[in-house]
């Protein structure tokens, strides 16, 4: 057999098995994205001086059991929200854990407070929720607020909400090596 036969087999099998391998790639997105749920996620921080107000919007792609991290800093507060949605026997109704970490500085005394929480939550897909990640009080100076939907991405594109690029929610359920 002649080198250049060799050569334009050769080719000519890459050639064949790249649609293949294209092929398969799509399938296991097809599949990511039956799974895929788009969290919408506002997160306002209400203070009684409307000037010191202020809110963040974030629309992420995941898998049930992959969590999403949002975070905030500003000059005298620091929010670190951790959401990982897990199916629950219900096809619509998700179990969502909510993991934060804040840290308060005060700005005279350079004094930090830090707040810890974990909580688990049932959602039924569509729905929106309100979570105070330190609860509502009355007599501080501010409350956070963590509005949530969760639906599912079929749906978020059926309703033109504006996604995440898919191909980086494959490249991310990807064991990644250390």
């Amino acid at each position: 057999m002649s080198p250049m036969f060799r050569t334009t087999a050769l080719a000519l099998a890459i050639f064949m098995l790249f649609p293949l391998a294209f092929s398969q790639q799509q399938d296991e997105l097809a599949e990511l994205l039956n799974k895929a749920l788009v969290i919408d996620a506002n997160i306002k921080v209400l203070a009684k001086d409307p000037k010191v107000s202020w809110s963040m919007q974030a629309v992420r792609l995941t898998i049930p059991g992959k969590p999403i991290n949002l975070q905030l800093k500003g000059k005298n507060i620091s929010l670190d929200i951790t959401l990982t949605p897990y199916q629950t026997n219900d096809s619509q109704k998700i179990l969502l854990v909510v993991q934060n970490q804040i840290v308060l500085q005060e700005t005279d005394s350079r004094a930090a407070e830090f707040f810890s929480n974990l909580k688990q939550i049932i959602i039924q897909l569509g729905d929106k929720i309100q979570f105070y990640p330190l609860g509502m009080a009355e007599t501080s100076a501010f409350n956070i607020v963590l509005e949530l939907q969760i639906i599912p991405y079929n749906e978020a594109k059926i309703k033109k909400i504006p996604l995440p690029n898919p191909e980086s929610l494959q490249e991310s359920s990807k064991p990644q090596g250390r």
